[in-house]
């Protein structure tokens, strides 16, 4: 019955979405456009506003908040509040929305027909997310996006040399990252030398942090899709637990950095570190460093393409689109909103956009990310970006996830302190982590039927309001 009553709503949706008037735009007349926009006003004006301001000088954008519906537990629950609040703003733009759920309802257009119309130009984009978009959207692009981030693997070619150390190339696993850094003296003299250090990323869990960096990688999921088993106790995840904790163990691997000022928890930046995994806001901590400390010691480095699942060669699960952009299908002033979609996305804004060095996203037009000092930026975008489907489907989940953390935090720390075997805290993990999904289990439902109550009781309230 369910499924019957979602396919009507999607037939009446496109119904709709085909006869909703559209105005053309005229860049002369003053004209309002409404934007749901998943940011806050200041992250707006800052990336788009004041460009949009200067390209469109008539345009006025009134921006609509997405309130607290990231704090609803329940996915069934978010999916209705977040579909009613869209029907019942009716913008015009939708900026870092949940493109997937609007495009499973319908209430997006597709871009194709505008890009064909005016013969708007996608190469020079980023080609591999340019599919990664119209695979989500079954063929189409139903949505653009300015930007994109992405991980890479630095390394410290002075350290290299100096150690007669072959450096990393393209299209390395993460075994051939790990034996590589483990070449690399835990100290030099007293000093610390690093194979590979996470960067200034400080926290306690150092073992979670390079669990979730290779098992996304090579696709491994801690908990099964139907969120009812732990999964820790498989070969892959015990070869893989094993092997982080042996590279950190050996003390090359360095998954985090330590308390303390900045510059001082960057290990890569500082030189003490051979490798880092990070994004392209590495790029800004170099330009920053160089003027936070006279002192600071500059080295020469590269970059690479991150590790990569030999399974999948060319592609990487480390991408993934920044804010995108889609049209509204009732919206009467579509016309104007793709006017602003193609200009965000052109030559000129990734002209403009691209000389401010300060986020760790990259312009989807790659001809426009360019180091002031030469570097080779390709290794950001040689693999082909794929989405993998993870376990965690709503905040419920999240917090289950929270407490996995902390359980592999705890019981790898004692391993490491040397109170307990590697194998010995596996298989804690194990034990005590399927509990925690367990309990996770049984309050998901007692939520969920707390939810279909208070729906059973809203629908009698409403038909009691209709007598």
């Amino acid at each position: 019955m369910k499924k019957i009553v979602a396919i009507a709503l999607a037939i009446i949706l496109t119904l709709a979405a085909c006869t909703a008037k559209d105005e053309p735009f005229d860049p002369n007349r003053p004209l309002k456009l409404t934007v749901l926009y998943g940011g806050n006003p200041r992250s707006f004006d800052y990336e788009y506003g004041s460009y949009l301001a200067s390209k469109f000088p008539n345009l006025e954008f009134e921006l609509i908040s997405e309130g607290d519906l990231y704090k609803i537990e329940l996915q069934e629950q978010y999916e209705k509040e977040y579909i009613r609040l869209v029907q019942a703003k009716q913008p015009d733009l939708i900026i870092a929305g949940d493109t997937p759920l609007l495009m499973k309802y319908n209430l997006i257009d597709r871009l194709d027909p505008y890009i064909r119309q005016d013969g708007f130009d996608l190469n020079g984009m980023y080609p591999g997310m340019i599919d990664l978009l119209k695979a989500r959207g079954d063929g189409s692009l139903c949505g653009l996006t300015p930007q994109f981030r992405n991980h890479a693997l630095f390394y410290n070619i002075d350290l290299f040399e100096k150690y007669g150390i072959e450096p990393p190339r393209n299209g390395m696993t993460w075994d051939e990252v790990l034996t590589l850094a483990q070449r690399f003296p835990a100290n030099d003299g007293g000093e610390p030398v690093y194979g590979f250090a996470r960067g200034n990323y400080y926290s306690k869990d150092k073992i979670w942090i390079m669990l979730e960096l290779i098992s996304e990688t090579e696709r491994l999921q801690m908990v099964s899709a139907d969120v009812k088993q732990l999964l820790m106790d498989t070969a892959s995840w015990t070869n893989l637990y094993d092997k982080v904790m042996r590279a950190v163990q050996s003390g090359a691997v360095k998954p985090d950095g330590s308390s303390g000022l900045k510059w001082e928890t960057h290990d890569f930046i500082m030189g003490r570190a051979a490798m880092s995994f990070h994004s392209y806001g590495m790029l800004v901590d170099f330009h920053l460093v160089q003027q936070d400390l006279k002192d600071w010691k500059p080295f020469r480095w590269g970059v690479v393409t991150a590790p990569i699942d030999p399974l999948h060669p060319d592609e990487t699960t480390h991408a993934r689109p920044a804010e995108m952009f889609s049209i509204y299908a009732h919206s009467p002033h579509k016309r104007a909103a793709w006017e602003v979609i193609k200009y965000i996305h052109g030559e000129e804004y990734a002209k403009l956009r691209s000389r401010i060095v300060n986020t760790d996203a990259l312009m989807m037009r790659t001809a426009f990310n360019i180091d002031k000092d030469g570097h080779d930026l390709s290794p950001f975008y040689a693999l082909k970006p794929v989405s993998v489907k993870g376990w965690m489907r709503d905040d419920l989940d999240f917090q289950l996830y929270t407490e996995l953390r902390d359980l592999v935090t705890k019981e790898s720390d004692k391993a490491l302190n040397g109170e307990q075997s590697v194998e010995e805290a596996l298989s804690r993990i194990q034990t005590e982590g399927q509990h925690l999904v367990d309990e996770m289990n049984l309050k998901r439902r007692e939520v969920e039927e707390e939810y279909r109550k208070k729906q059973e009781q809203a629908e009698k309230e409403q038909q009691e309001q209709r007598k």
